[in-house]
């Protein structure tokens, strides 16, 4: 887990749901036509398993819904918070977990920038994806043609850390070459979000007139999301 990750670690089953679950759970809503009770649900890089504990409960789903972390203190704190919820969480790595279950459903929400080449990871999530199902992805990206690596390191730290926008363009290319098509939207977060503690998590600024995501990083950004499914 990345050590600046922290504010994942929650006592109980009670949080504040993130605008971007609401929206993920719409485009569910909207591809299955309110048909949601039966799907099987994968979110990967679930870190304490809200996303995965929502969406079971949002779309009142009755299949396998599963959260999957590389960090065991995060899947540790998923199964403290939501063991109860008939809501399986499992400690791998999204590159390379196998299994021969499918998905309805299966989520990556900010995860891709922590990786040096996010293709392998949505080669896989693809592979999880039934060939009717509808996978989302989110992050930042660039929506210019250019991938941008950043070294960062918090004052105290003796190390530093990695974090990437990657071209949106190229991950786009990426995703229909393999034979889906990915829908592209914008988040525009419709209130404000004062500064944090932690810096590396995000607060809204007001740039000419337009709300934005700004971060410890000096990066001002909207969410994108990628809606996935087969061709």
């Amino acid at each position: 887990m990345n050590k600046h990750s922290n504010f994942h670690i929650k006592k109980d089953n009670v949080f504040e749901v993130k605008e971007l679950f609401k929206d993920i759970s719409k485009l569910v809503k909207v591809k299955y036509r309110n048909k949601t009770s039966e799907l099987d649900i994968l979110d990967l890089g679930c870190a304490s398993g809200e996303l995965a504990y929502f969406l079971k409960n949002d779309l009142q789903s009755s299949g396998k819904v599963w959260g999957l972390d590389i960090s065991r203190e995060l899947i540790k704190n998923a199964k403290q918070r939501f063991g109860g919820s008939n809501v399986k969480f499992f400690a791998a790595d999204a590159y390379n977990f196998k299994t021969d279950v499918k998905f309805d459903v299966v989520t990556m929400t900010s995860v891709l920038s922590y990786f040096d080449d996010p293709f392998p990871a949505i080669k896989n999530l693809l592979n999880l994806l039934k060939d009717d199902g509808i996978a989302v992805i989110s992050g930042i990206f660039n929506p210019w043609n250019i991938d941008v690596k950043l070294n960062f390191r918090v004052q105290g730290d003796t190390g530093w850390e990695n974090f990437h926008q990657f071209s949106l363009s190229r991950i786009q290319k990426f995703i229909t070459d393999a034979g889906y098509v990915c829908r592209i939207s914008e988040q525009i977060m419709p209130f404000d979000i004062p500064m944090k503690e932690n810096l590396l998590r995000s607060w809204t600024v007001n740039l000419d007139g337009n709300r934005y995501m700004m971060n410890g990083l000096q990066l001002a950004y909207n969410i994108r999301i990628l809606q996935i499914t087969k061709k």
